[in-house]
């Protein structure tokens, strides 16, 4: 028999289908492992998801307690008005009593509850956030003392208006307008020429 032909052609012809055989188990084989894993990683995913809106919803974050009204134990009678316009004294006091003296923590603060508002839709952060606004738009004599603190105060309040979403002032949450009412406070106090050119130099944007 001619090597071309009868049996070893036979067993060629064997060897190639079970070559194809094997070569088609194998591709099953990874298939089948591709399914799995891809099913397993949907799993995960979902109960990370899951974890995770499971954790913002039971996230309760701890703040700073800003008081409304805070005076000096020996104020006297003449200075109560003074202590309860400008808030320069409670800010310092705030920094005092709780960051030692650290002013720029208070910023911190801001930008932590904003986020945690705007992401977690947090009412607590809402609070804190506006709290916190409508304090450090009040500090009238610490606007000279520190204005590098009150410019980057200024980026980060414009960086925020920016993130608020378009109904904003439209939601019953936010309507009675604390930020427009803030920012014209902010913006009659730092209308002084006198403040550090710094300063009103970024307000003049």
């Amino acid at each position: 028999l001619s090597p071309s032909g009868g049996i070893l052609s036979n067993k060629n012809n064997n060897n190639n289908n079970n070559e194809e055989e094997e070569e088609e188990e194998e591709e099953e084989i990874i298939n089948k492992i591709i399914e799995i894993t891809d099913e397993d990683d949907e799993e995960e995913i979902e109960n990370t998801d899951e974890k995770t809106e499971n954790y913002i919803s039971t996230f309760v974050p701890k703040y700073l307690k800003i008081p409304k009204r805070w005076l000096p134990e020996d104020v006297k009678p003449q200075d109560i008005t003074k202590y309860s316009l400008d808030k320069s004294y409670l800010l310092n006091h705030i920094c005092k009593t709780n960051w030692n003296n650290r002013i720029y923590s208070i910023l911190g603060e801001l930008q932590f509850a904003f986020i945690c508002f705007l992401v977690g839709e947090n009412y607590e952060s809402f609070e804190q956030w506006k709290d916190l606004i409508i304090l450090l738009s009040s500090c009238d004599s610490q606007l000279d003392k520190s204005p590098e603190f009150f410019s980057n105060f200024c980026f980060i309040l414009l960086y925020q208006i920016e993130k608020v979403p378009n109904d904003f002032f439209i939601d019953p949450i936010s309507s009675d307008n604390f930020l427009l009412s803030s920012l014209q406070t902010f913006f009659e106090l730092i209308d002084d020429p006198q403040l550090n050119e710094s300063l009103l130099q970024v307000v003049s944007f």
